[in-house]
Parts: structure tokens; sequence; C-alpha cells
């Protein structure tokens, strides 16, 4: 039963719900109980204690002192002399007086003996509880009355001088077929705000600000390798002729004979007109706009190309740039290089080197370095993505004093970091977690919700198909819980000791509905046919409600329990001297953490489980009504990348 005070009128209940109600208690034998009067709705409740009876009325106060007598009153008038006849019947008797005053109240009489009232419902039995009278409690199934005050240590079940039984627990019925889903319960009322949770991680870093005048210029860096040698560019347009210098006059014909040498070049023509002047050795442009295989041009520089490259640019200074570009303005999200392929596989900004093809740098404390933003609204979109040609290269790096990756994310049903590992062949893994540190953790999952509001949370969620030789989680070492361990089978494999190399050895772990714990061990008894088992000193601490049992090993004799367990030890008698014993005890753990943490056995499905199972497929029921983790969102899809034209470009 779960025991709620007293009834109203507008709570809804479900079967086994138990409330209190004109000082009986009732048990609610139907879900979605509501508005029905416990004591006046069979069908919807059963009486489970019913209020008791007024004690004995007290004895008979003392007798007041009589009244002052009243005066008489006034006679009637003489009626007339009737005709003599039969004797008439007694004429009525005249009023009474009025009457005198009251006596003083009488001493009151000793009090009645209290009658058993109402039970005050409290959770499962404890053994280092104190119960007084009336308190009701839960033990195996059963309900019991507390008969006493300072009750405490008395098993319900075995001490009748203590607890009355009032309930007995019913045999358990067959399984009905699964109901439908009841509508959620009202919102309940706002917790208290728990204590300031510790400070989230640093923040993803916004955009980039404005770039700052340019710095003094650090020392020149050690040499680097001699980058490969650029691409040839295509040659030139041929230059326009100048025009024709003058002819000069005709000399005279002279006698014909061999080639004289060749005359002096005649004069150069006026130049044409050019949009670029001299300054010293400078060639400068300051009007309009350049175009270069395009006769509208949209920029300053505007260059259009069908070959492998619009511009070449080319640097053999071991510390210089074969391009730099500078956005001056100290305002604005502007860029000073800028990249856009049109292609849906191209790539905007692509760099090649021996070293490192890409770098980004920002001297500011909330700057980035490398920036990547995909502004697509819908899709399997990435904002970095990183590739590796090399059998064990890796795609994307990170190096932090803190954090190598961060990833953030805050759809409802996202995830801040994805691995995806497509081999369906081999032993690769989706994500892959290292650590040297000797205190460090290779992978750790931790969720900080505290929110109590009965949906299931995870820390480290794994899955896998229900197969043969497929784990949600492996473990190679010692694993420890401190909470409570759910599985709906415990067992342990090992190599069979027969047979190593071709079997295992399954076994599987006894079950109860207590956190029972067990102890035995085999005693031979002195000459007196009796013997003193002694405990580990922390057995009383531990366990409480023992349960014995003894057997002969070699004879028999009609052994029992001459003491039972106190100081962590029990006392064997009824047996012959030399005669061996095999001893079974058995209790049931109420330390601390025991009693803070009782198993409820039968436990009502909440609102996120009900109509789901554990185990849909040994019910028949489809995959989509089990019980299981969070819910996937679509996977994401890899962009159609060719990683071997990129290299050959």
């Amino acid at each position: 039963l779960v025991w709620y005070p007293t009834w109203v009128i507008d709570t809804t209940y479900i079967t086994n719900d138990a409330v209190t109600f004109n000082g009986s208690s009732y048990r609610s034998l139907i879900n979605d109980n509501i508005g029905n009067d416990p004591s006046a709705s069979p069908a919807a409740w059963a009486l489970v204690a019913a209020k008791g009876d007024t004690g004995a009325t007290g004895a008979q106060g003392i007798q007041g002192i009589q009244g002052i007598q009243g005066d008489q009153g006034v006679a009637g008038p003489q009626g007339p002399q009737g005709l003599q006849g039969d004797t008439g019947t007694q004429g009525p008797t005249g009023a009474t007086g009025a009457e005198g005053p009251t006596g003083p109240q009488g001493v009151a009489g000793p009090q009645g003996p209290a009658g058993l009232g109402a039970l005050e419902w409290h959770a499962a039995w404890a053994s280092n509880t104190t119960y007084a009278s009336n308190n009701a409690v839960l033990f195996n199934g059963s309900t019991y009355r507390s008969l006493t005050d300072n009750n405490i240590g008395n098993s319900p079940s075995s001490s009748p001088a203590y607890w009355s039984l009032v309930a007995a627990k019913g045999d358990t019925g067959a399984i009905g077929p699964i109901g439908p889903i009841g509508q959620d319960g009202k919102q309940g009322e706002r917790g208290v705000s728990g204590a300031q949770g510790p400070a989230g991680p640093q923040g993803l870093t916004g955009p980039a600000g404005a770039t700052g005048p340019q710095g003094l210029t650090g020392p020149t860096g050690t040499t680097g390798p001699q980058g490969p040698q650029g691409l040839t560019g295509p040659a030139g347009d041929q230059g326009p002729i100048g025009p024709q210098g003058p002819i000069g006059a005709t000399g005279p014909q002279g006698l014909t004979g061999n080639t004289g040498p060749q005359g002096a070049t005649g004069p150069q023509g006026i130049p044409g007109a050019s949009p670029f002047t001299l300054n010293g050795n400078d060639a400068v442009f300051t009007t309009g706009r350049v175009g270069i295989g395009t006769s509208t041009p949209t920029d300053s520089l505007s260059v259009t190309s069908t070959g492998n490259n619009a511009v070449i640019a080319m640097n053999n200074s071991a510390v210089g740039n074969a391009g730099f570009f500078w956005n001056t303005s100290p305002t604005g999200l502007n860029f000073g290089v800028q990249g856009k392929a049109s292609s849906p596989t191209g790539i905007g900004v692509y760099g090649y080197s021996a070293g490192i093809a890409t770098e980004g740098e920002s001297t500011s404390p909330t700057g980035i370095g490398i920036f990547g933003v995909n502004s697509a609204q819908s899709g399997n979109a990435f904002g970095v993505q990183g590739l590796s040609g090399s059998s064990f290269g890796t795609g994307t790096y990170g190096n932090g004093n803190l954090n190598g990756i961060w990833g953030e994310t805050n759809n409802v049903s996202g995830r801040a970091v994805y691995g995806n590992n497509t081999a369906t062949t081999g032993t690769g893994s989706g994500v892959y977690g290292l650590s040297v540190s000797s205190g460090g953790t290779g992978v750790m999952g931790r969720n900080t919700n505290a929110t109590n509001n009965g949906i299931t949370r995870y820390g480290v969620y794994g899955e896998s198909p229900l197969i043969t030789n497929s784990w949600a989680g492996w473990f190679q070492g010692n694993v420890n819980v401190t909470g409570t361990l759910s599985a709906q089978a415990k067992l342990f494999k090992i190599d069979h000791p027969l047979d190593p190399s071709n079997k295992f050895l399954n076994h599987v772990s006894i079950e109860s509905p207590d956190m029972k714990t067990f102890y035995d061990g085999i005693v031979t008894l002195d000459a007196s046919g009796e013997a003193i088992v002694i405990l580990p000193a922390y057995f009383e601490a531990l366990n409480g409600d023992f349960r014995y049992q003894l057997t002969c090993v070699g004879g028999y004799a009609p052994v029992y329990i001459a003491q039972k367990i106190k100081g962590n030890q029990f006392k064997i008698a009824g047996g012959t001297g030399g005669l061996e014993v095999s001893w079974t005890v058995t209790g049931i753990r109420h330390d601390p953490w025991a009693n803070a943490n009782r198993v409820t056995v039968e436990e009502s499905k909440g609102p996120a489980t009900r109509g789901k199972l554990l185990s849909p497929e040994a019910y028949g029921r489809p995959e989509s009504s089990r019980i299981g983790g969070p819910a996937q969102p679509q996977q994401p899809v890899q962009p159609v990348v060719d990683l071997k034209e990129i290299v050959r470009r």
C-alpha cells in the first residue's frame, strides 16, 4: 500500500493507494479513483481498518444537591356536579409547578479508557526506528499496528506482544493486461531552488572583433623548409606593337654589290595614351577599375580565368608572404581574406603545405584562431570538418590547456560531441578516450540535472543489439557502483575449469526481495554436544531479522539453536561430542545506506515508462515499446568530398 493523508475529493488515486477518512483507513481498488466517497463507494474503496469504538462511559458523577421545592400551583375551579354513575377514569394530573433552579455541577467522573484511535501510517518497518502505539508499518507485504510505545527492534511477524496484524499480504493475482497509459498528473508545486551549481565550462567564443592596428614586427623565425615549386602560370598576352617610325629619305642608288651594314634605327614614335603613371620606379593607377580576362570589372582588380589558377603569387623570401590582405576598418564583421566556391562540393579557401596548410591566429583573450560557420537552416551542415587520407591520420585535432575539443548544443535532442565510425568490419570506435594520467579518466560522462520529475536521465548510455556476444558496455578491470545496480539477470562468466580453451561456465545469482546477506560454515560440537559460533565483529551492526538453518554431517542428532545471535555469536546444542554441524545464517541489512535506500519490490511505472516494457520481445511486443535510452536524433550524413581530388589539386 502507498499511504496518503486524509482523503481529498479532487485528488486522483490509483490501485493500492491508502487514505484515512472519518477515522477509518481505506484502500483504492481502481485506477483513476477521484471523487468517490470511501465510506459509500465499495466498488472503488475497501476498508482496511475501521475507526475504533468509543471508549466506555465514565462512572456516574456525585448526585447534585436537591433544588428548592417550587411553589404550589393555583388550584383549578370546581367542576359542576356530574350525574352519579360509574366511577370515571382518573382525571389528568394537574400541571406541574415551575422547576426549581439547577443545582451545582457534580464532580466529573474518571476518564474512560481511550479507544484505539486512527492509525498513523509509516513506511516499511525498520529495525532501528522507534514506533509509538497505533503506528502502522509494512513488513513482508503485510500491515501491522504497534501495540506499545518505544517499540524498537521487534520483528512485526514474530512479536505478538508488540505488533498486531492489520491486513495480511494477499496472494499474487494473475498479471492482467496492460492498461492504457493514464493521463499525466497535475503539475506539482515548484520545489525550492537548489543551491547555485558550480560554474559551467567556458562558453564558445564569439566571432572575432575588428582587426587591431598592425603590431610591431616580431623577431625573424627560423627559416622553414623550401616549399614545393608552384605551378607555372599561363603565358601573358602579346603586348601591342608600337607605331611605325617615319621612313627615312631614300639614298642615291649605289652600285649593286655586297649588302651594306644595317642602317641606324629611326627615333621612337610618340607613345599612345595609358591610365598608368610613373612615380620613380613605381607604376601608379588611381582612377577606375582594372579587369584581367573581363571587360566589366566589378572591383578595383577583377581577374577572370578558365585556367587552373586565376592568380598566382609567389615569394621566395624565408619570412615573406606570397599574398597579404588586410581589412583596416576598425568596426564591423569584415574579413581579411574571404574565399567562395559555387560548387556544392567545392572549397572556399584551400591551403597546401608540407607543414601546416592553414593556420589562424588571434591575440585577443576572446578571439578565435579559426572560425567555421555554416549558415544553412536544414540538412547535415558542418561548420568545420577535417579529413585525413592517412590510415593513421586524424581528421580534426585539438590541443588546449583545459579542453582539446569543446562541443556545445542547445537542441533538446542534440549531441554536443558526435563520433561516427562508418566501417562495417574491424574493431573501430565511434568515440575513443585515452588518459595517461595516474588519476585520469579515459571517458567521463556526467549528468548534473537533479530535478526530481520522474524522467530518466543518464551520465553514460550505451546500447547494442540484443544478440549473442553483443555488449552495451564492456569493462576490462574492476568496476565500482556507489548506487543501486539494476539488471534482469546477474551472473558470473568464467573460463570453464575443466575445459578452459573451449567452454565458458555461467552461474546466476540468488535473488531476494530483501537486502539479504548469507553466512555459513561447519562447526564441531564439544563433549557436551554444544558449540559457540563466532560471527564477524560487524555482523549485528550490518544485519537484523536473522534466520537459522542447521544440518548434521556424518551422523544425526536433534541439534537446535540454544541461544540466538547476541554479541555477534550464537550457540548450538542438542548434539553429541565430535559431531560436525553445517550452519547457515541469513540477515537483512539495516546499515544507514540500506535503511535510506530500501528496494520497492512491486514498483508502479511512471508516466515516462507506463505502457512500455524492459523486454518487449518476451511478451511479443514491438521494439518501439522498449524502455530505453534517450531519443536518437537523425544521424548526420558525411558530406560528399573527394579527398583524392583535394590532394591532387
